[in-house]
């Protein structure tokens, strides 16, 4: 699915294709991927064009690949294909919400209104076989971890992978508790879900024991889902030395924000 925007002069293309390994296949891994279109020739004098590739966040965007088309003859089509296996990588191993993928051209550093057609977003997988010297990987850690930050890990549908499910606390219900004025309900979360190897880790040390847990299960145990990141709670209550006055104090670490495998 894609489509074309206009704002401020500046024609973006958004692209969203659905990916996924299937769930309870641990063994699987991206070897490569590759974005393919058919870029339709063009009637004007704009021969040479950059091709921009862009991974989409919340609230940003990451340039993935930045490509130089020449042509010969501006009317002529040509197939394109662009690297995008660090990409495809950052959805299915790292955890990383895909948002889909953005498009843009440019034409002497210009925005440049161009079309195309047939994009397909070839993902070749291959279970995982580690050999004595280790195996040369296309996306390295450090590219898996920089495109992580910013994760978001809400859960989505029957989700069984690590992510934050809501959990409703309600103050009177629990014992002891029932002195608090304000907030009666909050929603405190907590983490679930299965740590496949490479998926979601909350930091470099994470990612290295997945991969030794995988070679030998018997060496490290395996990540689990945990909290990542916390948020502080204000509480309104009265004074126990004064009935009639309220008082504000602060409960760090009490709310589940973003849950990763650690």
């Amino acid at each position: 699915m894609y489509d074309t925007n206009e704002r401020g002069g500046r024609y973006r293309h958004r692209l969203f294709f659905p990916v996924e390994i299937p769930d309870g296949d641990d063994n699987a891994s991206v070897d490569h991927a590759t974005l393919r279109l058919l870029l339709h020739g063009h009637y004007s004098d704009r021969a040479n064009v950059d091709v921009l590739l862009y991974l989409r966040t919340f609230g940003s965007r990451k340039l993935i690949v930045r490509k130089r088309i020449e042509s010969r003859d501006s009317r002529d089509s040509r197939w394109l294909e662009f690297d995008s296996t660090v990409v495809v990588s950052s959805w299915l191993e790292a955890g990383l919400e895909n948002l889909g993928l953005e498009l843009e051209f440019l034409h002497d550093g210009e925005p440049t209104l161009r079309t195309f057609t047939s994009p397909v977003l070839n993902v070749f997988t291959e279970r995982i076989a580690y050999e004595p010297n280790g195996r040369v990987k296309r996306s390295t850690p450090e590219e898996l971890m920089s495109l992580h930050k910013g994760r978001r890990t809400k859960c989505k549908g029957e989700s069984k992978k690590c992510c934050r499910h809501e959990l409703t606390v309600m103050f009177k219900e629990l014992k002891g508790f029932e002195f608090i004025v304000y907030p009666r309900t909050f929603d405190a979360g907590y983490c679930k879900g299965r740590c496949p190897p490479r998926y979601n880790p909350a930091h470099h040390h994470a990612l290295l024991q997945s991969l030794l847990w995988k070679e030998d299960k018997k060496k490290v145990p395996k990540p689990c889902c945990a909290p990542s990141k916390l948020d502080q709670l204000m509480i309104v209550y009265y004074d126990e030395n004064n009935s009639t006055q309220l008082k504000v104090s602060y409960w760090k670490n009490i709310q589940v924000l973003e849950c990763a495998c650690s």
